[in-house]
């Protein structure tokens, strides 16, 4: 595949050259169709249902990357509503790992928000009984720059913070 004429196919040369003979423009036409059939049987059946009326290896890549990429964009749609819609099911512990699987999720798929952003997320659906430390963390996110500041130190935090409420209400209780 990597020889210069199935390398021109794949890079999207119009072909052969007008100085080349019979032989080699139909030598030329034989990789094209060999290189296409090569890419589409490799394809899922998925993606080749999608692109099976391409003629040339070139227009062939650039039909998969726009189903990539369109896929992509909505995988990060659907990431930024998981996000959105987690809800703190009555444990911090919980609800920091499944934020912290979605968060690893959306920037391995390219996602831009900042750990600011994905922090607020995260603040805003803790419980009432999480006010102070919300407030005591929004003021040091202002106070901070994006270059000081790291979302897991914010997990740690809420983790503790969880910790001490926990303890606090087993004193109060009298266990």
């Amino acid at each position: 595949l990597l020889n210069r004429l199935r390398f021109g196919i794949l890079q999207g040369n119009d072909g052969p050259s007008s100085r080349a003979s019979a032989e080699e423009k139909k030598q030329y036409e034989r990789n094209k169709r060999r290189v296409l059939n090569l890419i589409l049987l490799n394809l899922s059946d998925e993606y080749a249902s999608r692109v099976h009326e391409v003629d040339e290896p070139h227009d062939l890549f650039k039909s998969i990357e726009k189903i990539v990429v369109g896929e992509k964009d909505s995988k990060l749609l659907v990431l930024q509503s998981k996000m959105k819609n987690l809800v703190y099911n009555g444990s911090v512990i919980r609800l920091v790992a499944e934020f912290r699987k979605l968060i690893s999720e959306y920037k391995s798929l390219g996602g831009t928000r900042s750990d600011h952003e994905l922090c607020q997320i995260i603040l805003d659906k803790l419980p009432e009984n999480f006010d102070d430390f919300v407030l005591q963390l929004q003021l040091e996110l202002r106070r901070s720059t994006e270059h000081e500041f790291q979302l897991e130190d914010v997990f740690s935090k809420l983790q503790l913070a969880s910790t001490r409420l926990e303890r606090k209400r087993n004193l109060s209780s009298g266990c």
